[in-house]
């Protein structure tokens, strides 16, 4: 498995000329409605790796839709005959925050054209040079809005990359957010330290024990092991990812324990109705993974 490191090596000189293009298409457009820009997700990370594009794709005229089957060459494959075999486009992905002044009604449309892809409701999409942009046309954000997000909201926003912010409003509300941030790190660690602790608390291990309800031992304990995911983020003063992306990215952090990939794998070799294995799994857990974040807690 490549580490978040690793990727972003091989793809710097790739990302780098993508934010330039997203830098120079920016220059095209009006901004005197927009008080903030953020480059955000994949290429923000400097983890993307360019996609299929399914607009552009002829493998779309199939049968199947939007989805394409592809071979390892990265060829289209009819899965009724052989003999067709058509080349795919890939496809350019920048995700864009953009914040509208306070008090402005503006619309994404009204600067940035039609949404060319209704698909993800959330965001307004367009495709200039190649480039799709996926943008998230929102309120200014400021710190007392920040403090009113999701966890997963928050990680986002704070892994963005300033493009556009000639007033320097939002990086003045960045410099409240980061000192609001660094307490606020301590008591959600805290709160989700105590849920591990009542998920593996002894009463309800027995209670279920004494049910051989194996599948909701394993099934708390696997929160527990979410959970403590989460913890691990906060003692590395971020915001945890959102859960589609949480453990891959968690294996990057600094502060983590020894061999922590390795007890992950351990942790995901589960045998979901069997007793011997839940607790082979939360000795694992409780000597390797807790036990390490023990000793943040009161720090």
């Amino acid at each position: 498995m490549k580490s978040k490191a690793e990727i972003a090596e091989e793809q710097k000189a790739y990302i780098d000329s993508l934010k330039q293009k997203t830098v120079d298409f920016l220059y095209t457009i009006d901004k005197s409605q927009i008080e903030t820009i953020l480059l955000s997700g994949a290429v923000a990370r400097g983890d993307f790796f360019p996609e299929q594009d399914r607009f552009s794709c002829s493998c779309r005229k199939i049968l199947y839709g939007d989805t394409c089957f592809h071979n390892s060459e990265n060829k289209f494959l009819n899965m009724f005959s052989t003999k067709n075999i058509i080349e795919c486009s890939k496809a350019e992905f920048v995700d864009l925050t953009v914040m509208r002044k306070e008090n402005s009604n503006i619309k994404a449309e009204d600067i940035f054209g039609k949404n060319e892809d209704k698909n993800v409701p959330s965001l307004h999409s367009i495709k200039r040079n190649k480039i799709w942009y996926k943008i998230n046309f929102i309120d200014f954000v400021n710190f007392e809005s920040f403090r009113q997000m999701q966890i997963p909201q928050r990680s986002e926003l704070l892994e963005s990359r300033i493009l556009y912010d000639i007033n320097q409003k939002y990086q003045n509300e960045l410099m409240q957010i980061d000192i609001w941030s660094r307490v606020d790190f301590k008591k959600q660690l805290l709160e989700e330290f105590k849920y591990i602790i009542y998920l593996l608390g002894e009463h309800k291990i027995d209670r279920w024990n004494r049910h051989q309800v194996y599948v909701q031992m394993n099934k708390n304990l696997n929160a527990a092991i979410r959970t403590s995911i989460h913890c691990l983020y906060y003692i590395n003063g971020l915001y945890y990812a959102a859960e589609d992306k949480c453990l891959y990215y968690s294996l990057s952090l600094e502060k983590i324990p020894e061999n922590y990939s390795r007890i992950i794998f351990d942790l995901c070799t589960q045998k979901l109705n069997d007793e011997k294995d839940y607790f082979r799994r939360e000795s694992i857990f409780k000597s390797e993974i807790l036990r390490y974040i023990e000793q943040f807690i009161y720090l």
